[in-house]
């Protein structure tokens, strides 16, 4: 099982324009929404879009898990799989922008790893050409054990595995290389990334459901679950949950509108910062990717966007820039099209 990431499949959000809706009207159009998610009784999980600043959207639905049976609630905090990239992004942003980091940096002058030419730029864009670290695990670590990062540092030292193309001469989504971000974000900041992102990232922006999963020590209320044949089942965590920067961050929906303003308001990064994670990647051949840092890149920068897919858990955030307008929806029950979702309930909305 792989994290999937967003372009790791087919592209899951169709882009629409929403439109404000007027107090008389938002009664009616929040039924007719909240009815299209009753039609979706296989996803458990929470749904937000806000417009201009002012929630258009919330709710709801299903269990945090199937033993309690503990209903979701807005501020229930879910597995954000590959959506934490945009995490570690910024983190490594924030160490550039403090002089103590370059995007054009050596990977191999803070970490030791056998490949002098990857920069921490490729890494950023999915370019280095680093081959997939569950795949090596898989292969050479037991998997009876935990992984962790310094795990697959120590993995990538020991068995050198050959790059799968020439530095930023293609595009590849690499989970690996959002590991390797994590194990730099550490090995610069001298703290670990779990305490870095809580200092300069949750704490700044007002973020008090989200964390950095630690095995051992972080105890999350919601777990991923699955439907097989009809029957909701467990989904949860693996031997590879030691890893982080790829995935492995926690966040609510209300958290993540907190984290959305936040990076836009100048309270995480500067606007020349900020630019940076839109950029799209450039190859030696001088065509363009569709991913900045840590965030997709549609329509010529006006719709930025990630997903994620980790055990039962489904995630999303989109921001179009131009109609200031987040939509967010997690889900902990392995439902597979949130991006129907968000076109049903946003034509309710128009």
């Amino acid at each position: 099982m792989a994290r999937q990431g967003a372009l790791g499949a087919a592209l899951i959000f169709a882009a629409f324009s929403p439109v404000f809706i007027p107090d008389f009207a938002a009664r009616a159009a929040q039924k007719s929404s909240l009815e299209q998610l009753s039609k979706a009784p296989k996803f458990h999980g929470t749904v937000l879009m806000v417009k201009e600043g002012k929630v258009v959207f919330q709710a709801a639905q299903g269990y945090c898990d199937i033993r309690s049976q503990k209903k979701l609630e807005m501020n229930s905090a879910f597995n954000l799989a590959s959506v934490s990239k945009q995490f570690t992004a910024l983190a490594i942003a924030q160490l550039v922008e403090a002089g103590k980091l370059r995007y054009e940096d050596k990977i191999q002058k803070y970490l030791k790893l056998p490949y002098p030419e990857i920069t921490v730029d490729h890494l950023l864009g999915h370019r280095s050409g680093l081959p997939d670290y569950i795949e090596l695990a898989e292969e050479e670590w037991d998997t009876d054990q935990l992984l962790t990062n310094a795990d697959i540092l120590n993995l990538f030292r020991k068995h050198k595995p050959a790059l799968a193309f020439k530095p930023n001469s293609k595009y590849d989504y690499s989970n690996t290389g959002y590991a390797f971000l994590a194990s730099l974000v550490e090995a610069v900041s001298k703290q670990s990334f779990a305490d870095y992102l809580k200092a300069h990232v949750f704490t700044p922006a007002g973020m008090q459901d989200s964390f950095v999963y630690q095995p051992g020590k972080s105890k999350p209320l919601v777990k991923g679950m699955a439907y097989q044949r009809n029957q909701l089942v467990g989904d949860d965590l693996t031997w590879m949950d030691g890893v982080v920067g790829d995935g492995g961050i926690y966040s609510s929906a209300l958290d993540l509108r907190k984290w959305q303003e936040a990076l836009f308001q100048g309270k995480l990064i500067s606007k020349a910062g900020l630019k940076m994670l839109f950029q799209p990647g450039q190859l030696n051949n001088g065509k363009t990717t569709d991913y900045g840092y840590g965030w997709v890149i549609d329509e010529e920068g006006d719709l930025v966007w990630h997903n994620g897919s980790w055990a039962g858990f489904r995630t999303l955030i989109s921001y179009q820039i131009s109609e200031d307008f987040l939509t967010i929806v997690l889900n902990n029950s392995g439902y597979e099209d949130n991006d129907g979702l968000v076109e049903k309930i946003s034509k309710d909305l128009q």
